[in-house]
């Protein structure tokens, strides 16, 4: 908002509070004043102004009567009416005015400093124990909280504090105790002051949500295309029909060029496909482009969303995940919808709106942009919930599950619903109610039948896959995920074909399954939907470092140091991409155990970068989990060289065994733990945690596990396992350590 509206905001409201005589008429000019010079407030701030005025003149009463202060001309309740809307107007207009970025949660802290400090002027009555009490709270905020944008928030108030306090002192609209003005103007500025730091904290959660969009025009309808094109895009659309995606690409780019060049009209509809058509290609920059050109010829809020939902799932296939939900928070802000979060206030609506959904069904949608509106809106949550499973936010991830029930209840059956049914089983499965989200997947399952589109088919099997692998079914998941590459990969859209491999990848990897992993990332680039190397960022070399761990057990050296070479080149550029570093590092501490001599100085570097990212076994995500599981790899065979000490190999164990429960990730954990106490003792009987890691890994088909417990058990047999799965590596480990 432009400042100087909000400085003539400003200065008319002084002037009405110093000339204007009754109070009644101060409300009446005030409120309009306030309305037309904010403009549109959005849903958050609206509230936040009801609660703040609620908060502070229950606070005013209170310092009334313990005699702080008084008002010369009280309508009710010892406060004048202008007095009951003051406060959230102060808010507010600091609000615009800075426009400075709030804090993602609320803490509790700086709700039990503010309830401390409003309680001071309820119970001190002396006016020299409250300022100095009020101080020092004041300056403890400052302790606890001391980012740049606390001191500009608290400092702005403090100027508000002395321009207000001037015009109603100066003018006898209230007056303090005692009449001493130098005690009552240091009381007022500290007031003000915590008043700014403790609100910018406690409401600025809530006013951090993105209110509704300004400022766009929308087409009334889509501009025609020209003529001349249409024949053009005509044949485009007809060769994409047939499958012939090349010669159909051809015509997209055509109709652009003699566009650009005759200065011809072209269409929102026209740039969508064509965004497709170049994402399909493979020419992912190519198609950010043509959506951003779509951005400026939408119709309808609608449809400007659906084009950032595209960008937000055309930056995950590219593992661009903060540019990913950059877009996806402004298609959220362009549908005027909340973005879930981790704060109370977010989660308290959610379980509002989820409750509230089951007291009826709303009639379906008879607009074609309503219908529209409300599956953009259903996959919106869905990707916000991906992301927030990405970053291991569990809060916002619930939330994404409460939020849709709604809105896919009235597009029912639909696609949307079946997303919204494997996504809540997905979350179930997480928390461990196998039984509910079993229910959910049999009804999504059913709806696709109904359906009888491929793609619906498909995505109820992606989500089949995903919860059979977090309720710890590996073999029956990674069945699932290959027959959906197979069956269903030309019905599959690019993001739905990248989480399908990349995760059948890590299953297979930590099973031992080396060549059917390095395969399961190649899926990405063959078959009818294949995606193209050039859409993801620098090539494909993010999508390779899923391969690293098989490269390095299958000893194609050639191959992994250029992958090698290439990641480290790029890697710097991550530093926000935490569960993406973390599969890097899995994978390079996974190659340095399969080397002949292991580098130490090597592994500590990539052991204390994982350590910057300040992640956990449990906040890991669980595709990158296999970090914790080459870390432990690693530094038990560091301590069995006698390089490290047994307590930095024990306590690789201990957070090992902290990972989710998974049967892969507990068998390593056992046989790690039997070598260890078999290292430490010199022991040749071998422990009982080796005979159930042997069981869990005939189990589950966990071939690298089993080789492990071979070499200890039975080289012979390790040595005929390695030379049976291609594991060069490992077979010429073993055969040096034979001899």
């Amino acid at each position: 908002m432009n400042r100087r509206v909000l400085f003539l905001q400003l200065l008319l409201t002084l002037f009405i509070l110093a000339f204007v005589e009754s109070n009644a008429l101060k409300v009446c000019l005030l409120l309009p004043l306030w309305w037309f010079s904010f403009g549109r407030l959005s849903r958050n701030e609206a509230m936040v102004f009801a609660i703040v005025n609620a908060v502070f003149v229950a606070s005013d009463i209170a310092a009334i009567r313990n005699g702080f202060f008084q008002f010369a001309q009280p309508d009710l309740w010892t406060l004048p009416c202008f007095e009951f809307f003051m406060w959230g107007f102060y808010l507010l207009h600091a609000h615009r005015f800075l426009q400075v970025k709030y804090p993602d949660s609320l803490d509790l802290t700086v709700v039990l400093l503010a309830v401390a400090f409003s309680a001071l002027f309820g119970v001190i009555s002396d006016r020299h124990i409250l300022l100095f009490s009020t101080s020092g709270i004041f300056l403890l905020g400052f302790v606890f909280y001391h980012e740049k944008e606390d001191g500009l928030f608290s400092f702005y108030m403090m100027l508000l504090a002395i321009a207000f306090e001037s015009v109603g002192i100066g003018r006898g609209l209230w007056s303090y105790a005692n009449g001493d003005i130098l005690w009552a103007s240091a009381q007022f500025i500290v007031m003000w002051g915590a008043a700014g730091l403790f609100l910018r904290r406690i409401v600025g959660p809530w006013l951090a949500q993105p209110g509704p969009r300004t400022g766009y025009v929308y087409q009334a309808e889509h501009l025609p295309v020209h003529g001349e094109l249409a024949g053009t895009w005509q044949e485009a659309q007809e060769l994409r029909a047939r499958g012939l995606y090349s010669e159909a690409w051809c015509r997209y780019q055509s109709a652009e060029t003699a566009s650009l060049e005759k200065v011809l009209p072209l269409n929102y509809p026209f740039y969508v496909e064509a965004a497709e058509m170049a994402t399909l290609r493979g020419y992912a920059r190519k198609g950010i482009g043509l959506y951003r050109k779509a951005l400026k010829l939408a119709a309808t809020p609608s449809e400007r969303a659906d084009v950032y939902l595209r960008l937000c799932r055309l930056y995950r296939i590219m593992i661009r995940m903060e540019n990913a939900r950059y877009e996806l928070r402004e298609a959220f802000n362009t549908l005027d919808m909340e973005y879930p979060r981790a704060s109370m206030g977010a989660s308290l609506r959610s379980l509002f709106s989820f409750i509230r959904s089951f007291a009826g069904t709303r009639h379906a949608p008879a607009a074609k942009d309503e219908l529209l509106r409300l599956e953009v809106s259903v996959a919106l949550y869905e990707e916000a919930g991906l992301s927030a499973y990405y970053y291991g936010e569990y809060v916002p991830l619930i939330q994404c599950t409460l939020l849709p029930r709604a809105l896919v209840h009235q597009i029912s059956p639909s696609i949307q619903m079946i997303d919204w049914l494997g996504g809540c089983g997905c979350v179930l499965s997480l928390l461990g109610l196998r039984k509910a989200a079993d229910a959910l997947l049999v009804r999504a399952e059913r709806m696709s039948e109904r359906l009888k589109q491929p793609y619906a088919k498909a995505k109820a099997l992606v989500w089949r896959a995903l919860t059979q692998d977090y309720e710890g079914d590996p073999v029956a998941s990674a069945r699932s995920f290959s027959r959906l590459l197979t069956e269903f990969q030309a019905d599959l859209r690019p993001h739905d074909i990248r989480l399908a491999a990349t995760t059948l990848s890590v299953n297979l990897m930590l099973r031992g399954q080396m060549a059917e992993s390095s395969r399961a990332v190649e899926s990405m680039f063959v078959g009818a939907a294949a995606l193209s190397s050039t859409i993801f960022s620098c090539t494909r070399t993010f999508i390779d470092w899923y391969r690293i761990p098989a490269l390095s057990f299958l000893g194609l050296d050639d191959e992994l140091h250029e992958v090698i070479k290439n990641s480290k080149a790029i890697f710097s550029s991550l530093d926000v991409e935490k569960w993406l570093i973390t599969q890097f590092l899995g994978g390079l501490l996974i190659y340095y155990y399969t080397q002949e001599d292991p580098p130490l100085e090597e592994i500590e570097i990539c052991l204390k970068r994982f350590e910057a990212l300040r992640l956990t076994p449990r906040t890991t995500q669980r595709e990158a989990c296999y970090y914790w599981v080459a870390r432990a790899y690693i530094l038990v065979e560091l301590f069995h060289a006698g390089r490290i000490p047994e307590r930095r190999a024990r306590r690789a164990l201990s957070d090992l065994r902290q990972t989710p429960a998974h049967p892969s990730l507990r068998a390593h954990h056992l046989l790690l733990k039997a070598k260890v106490e078999r290292y430490r003792s010199r022991d040749a009987r071998l422990p009982a945690d080796l005979s159930i890691a042997l069981a869990l890994a005939e189990k589950y088909n966990n071939d690298w596990v089993k080789f492990e417990v071979y070499a200890l058990q039975s080289p012979e047999r390790a040595l005929e396992l390695a030379r049976r799965k291609g594991w060069k590596n490992r077979e010429r480990w073993l055969e040096r350590r034979s001899s």
